[in-house]
């Protein structure tokens, strides 16, 4: 795998993170400011953008799969069968998928000769 590659992926991640912990941000200082009635402090909001950073971090990162040579990822929603990843590399899917990995060895081969 090349650089870029490994660039590539980062910069994904990076642009995925930005908007999602603007919206968990927007959400939760809303849902703060409608149960207190009453507009927060900055205090409070600095609180409400850590937080959200925090969240969307771990969704983000959830996402990331890695597979060896001889691996493929099965992706699941729900238990709903998504789709399959062949290459190896450094992969980013959907944080709500289950991501499966199955080896792709040869085990028994019966070949006649």
């Amino acid at each position: 795998m090349s650089t870029y590659f490994y660039i590539s992926v980062l910069v994904l991640a990076a642009l995925l993170f930005i908007p999602t912990s603007k919206l968990i941000w927007v959400m939760s200082v809303r849902r703060l400011q409608r149960k207190t009635n009453h507009e927060l402090s900055d205090t409070e909001v600095d609180g409400q953008k850590n937080r959200a950073r925090l969240i969307a971090a771990i969704l983000v990162l959830s996402g990331f799969l890695i597979l060896q040579p001889n691996q493929a990822g099965v992706l699941l929603l729900f238990g709903k069968y998504i789709g399959t990843v062949k290459r190896e590399g450094f992969w980013w899917a959907n944080p709500y998928y289950t991501k499966k990995k199955v080896s792709l060895r040869l085990r028994n081969l019966n070949a006649e000769k």
